[in-house]
């Protein structure tokens, strides 16, 4: 088995039930990834501004 590469130390437990992504530090958010890759493929682009969300 290969050791965990997030260090997930000093996070408050289970934060993901209640806090929303968007209050997330970036710690937080970098701990929750798998990376899978899913929540950067599926991006949406506005063909009239090419904002991609």
């Amino acid at each position: 088995m290969t050791s965990d590469p997030i260090d997930r130390s000093g996070l408050r437990p289970r934060y993901w039930e209640t806090t929303p992504l968007e209050r997330m530090t970036r710690r937080e958010w970098e701990a929750l990834c798998d990376g899978c890759g899913k929540c950067c493929l599926n991006k949406l682009e506005d063909e009239e501004t090419g904002e991609v969300v």
